[in-house]
This record gives structure tokens, sequence and C-alpha cells, in this order.
């Protein structure tokens, strides 16, 4: 699934914004990528986080790099281990993207968030 909704992501509010994709494929998740395009002047301040449609989450981005600008990119469930809450999760349903800025001046925007099952398996 992809999701471009040039959403203004809120200055220095946890609740932040929500960008959903409905997946109607059943099975269950053994594999996963997801990409985000996040313009922002300083990533430091940002959190980023995928819930699967059963609430269980993983946290892509944690307030690193500082002042870098941009956050662009791609998480893959082969590479890293973060994604690692949500394999073995259903894939039917709505998954959320998650965005949060924590600090004050610095406000962004969530572009383009996409999320492929790469493998998911059928239910028993």
């Amino acid at each position: 699934g992809e999701q471009s909704p040039d959403l203004e992501i809120p200055d220095k509010n946890p609740s932040g914004i929500s960008s959903t994709i409905s997946v109607p494929t059943s099975g269950i998740v053994s594999k996963l990528r997801v990409s985000v395009e996040i313009r922002h002047t300083f990533i430091g301040d940002l959190v980023v986080e995928l819930m699967s449609p059963s609430g269980r989450r993983a946290v892509l981005h944690t307030r690193q790099g500082g002042s870098n600008h941009d956050l662009i990119q791609t998480y893959d469930s082969s590479t890293t281990s973060i994604l690692s809450p949500l394999i073995g999760q259903a894939s039917n349903g709505v998954w959320i993207l998650r965005v949060s800025d924590l600090d004050a001046v610095d406000v962004g925007r969530l572009k383009r968030g996409c999320f492929h099952l790469a493998s998911p398996m059928a239910e028993p």
C-alpha cells in the first residue's frame, strides 16, 4: 500500500499525524518493507511508527539525526530488527503510519509513506 498524504506535521505535538493504508489481503506477515518521505529541517524532532491492524507497533525512527534535513528512508525486515514486532501479524486491515514532532520551531510534512508485505503467508 502507498499513500501520498502531504500532511503537515504539527509542531511539538506528541499526537502527531496519522496516515492509513488498508490491506485487503488475508495472511500472516513474514516479511515487510516500509518507506517514508518526510520533509523536515530537523529530523531529530521526529518519532515515526507503523501500527498493524491489531495495534502492535514498530518504532521506525526515534529522534535520531539531529539537525539533518528530511527523512527519506526504507526499512526492511530482512536487514533490520526494528520491524520484528510486526512479523507474524495478520496482514488484513488498516495499517497506520504515525509521525510526531516532539520539539518546537521546525515544522515538516509527511509527503509519502508506503509499505510492502513482501511475502504474506496464507493463514492456517
